[in-house]
């Protein structure tokens, strides 16, 4: 078994999951609220035990790094990065919101994943997704490797809802906004957007991303939190 593990603590709900080669294996998501940092580690064990796997048969972790709760995002990285140097493996770190957009690819429309962050402000990226041409080398029946590519259209940033709606309003497409928080906007945003509620991201895209996001894997040592704002003080 060559197994990746995913780790966000990032959304509203901790997730964990893992993949092998490509093929999501589990997830689990729970709301723990202030106990995360305690339960966590647990959560990865009933992970693991619920896949017939042990932390032994970890070879990669993937974590989100953020942006998103400021506590989740130090949670994460700080145990994911303890985790990998305990088993002498690597980390990859991943973006929450391509994440979250990796989670719910729709091809025809601008994918806009965001996340409420405070006074007003959310943090929103988007991306354009294409259909990736099968490869003639690999033959039927190899893992099922995500057939979908991703296209930066905005780089992770902080908004406020004004310059969303700005944002949105400029784009002549379809586009489908995925996240909570924003459905008092959707009399504003026009018949051409759509509302996708998601408060969890599964463990299983994070590791998947991590597995084939062509992102290089790093010593623990070397992963760094993306807040994009700092904490609120006061």
């Amino acid at each position: 078994m060559s197994l990746v593990l995913g780790i966000d603590c990032c959304t509203r709900r901790t997730s964990v999951g893992c993949c092998d080669d490509g093929v999501p294996l589990g997830d689990i998501a729970l709301d723990l609220g202030r106990r995360q940092s305690a339960l966590l580690p647990f959560l990865v064990e009933q992970l693991l035990r619920n896949v017939e796997a042990t932390l032994s048969d970890v070879d990669l972790i993937a974590v989100t790094i953020g942006p998103g709760a400021f506590t989740g995002v130090r949670v994460g990285v700080a145990y994911a990065s303890a985790l990998a140097e305990g088993l002498g493996v690597r980390v990859v770190p991943v973006s929450t919101l391509k994440a979250l957009a990796m989670a719910f690819p729709v091809p025809e429309f601008l994918v806009v994943p965001y996340l409420r962050a405070r006074k007003g402000q959310y943090y929103l990226a988007a991306y354009r997704f294409a259909a990736v041409p099968p490869d003639p080398a690999v033959s039927p029946g190899a893992p099922n490797v995500p057939a979908l590519s991703a296209a930066s259209v905005l780089e992770p940033a902080v908004l406020a809802e004004e310059e969303i709606l700005r944002f949105l309003a400029g784009h002549s497409c379809r586009k489908m906004l995925v996240g909570a928080g924003m459905e008092h906007l959707a009399a504003s945003l026009g018949p051409e957007v759509s509302l996708l509620p998601a408060t969890a991201l599964p463990g299983s895209t994070v590791a998947l991303l991590g597995e084939f996001s062509g992102e290089k894997p790093l010593a623990p040592q070397e992963i760094r939190p993306d807040y994009l704002r700092g904490a609120d003080i006061g």
